[in-house]
């Protein structure tokens, strides 16, 4: 209490500054601003074209809705250097990565996906699997795939540049 605070030692750097611990040798950041989008606010016609506008910051998908309901989406992406990590809630569609947007890509990623919240099927070379909350998977981006959502269902994915993953071994011990 009543003591002086001494501020007379190294300077912190703040964000956006060299030094900081989210800022690069080369002054860049690793780590975005959080963009978040919703089709809450726009008009229900125009839902399903605005959300794949909007998935192009991940690369793009193919989204049709599944059953009479209105699509309803929300995403949250956040890039991490050239990693992206993105939590996305969205009522029952298809989204698919097609050879078409395959070809288009100009890099493409492995996405390490969890499910938070309801169930997802998940189709890659002719294999079908059903991801329950709690349970998670791998897709590789060099391959087309499809993911059906059923129901609404929320999942947290980081996707991964292929020229980020390094061909070395490593030791362990």
């Amino acid at each position: 209490r009543g003591g002086k605070v001494d501020n007379s030692g190294p300077a912190m750097a703040g964000p956006g500054e060299k030094g900081h611990p989210l800022v690069t040798g080369k002054g860049c950041n690793i780590m975005g601003a959080v963009n978040r989008s919703s089709t809450r606010s726009v008009d229900e016609r125009q839902r399903l074209s605005f959300w794949m506008r909007g998935s192009n910051e991940i690369g793009g998908v193919d989204a049709r809705a599944l059953g009479a309901g209105v699509f309803d989406g929300v995403v949250a992406t956040r890039h991490l250097g050239p990693l992206i990590v993105f939590d996305l809630a969205a009522s029952p569609h298809r989204a698919a990565w097609t050879r078409d947007l395959i070809d288009k890509a100009d890099r493409c990623s492995i996405r390490l996906r969890f499910q938070r919240q309801g169930r997802s099927y998940l189709e890659q070379d002719g294999v079908r699997s059903l991801i329950c909350a709690g349970q998670w998977s791998v897709l590789d981006g060099t391959r087309p795939y499809a993911m059906f959502n059923q129901e609404w269902a929320r999942h947290i994915s980081l996707q991964i540049p292929l020229t980020e993953l390094s061909t070395r071994e490593f030791e362990i011990a």
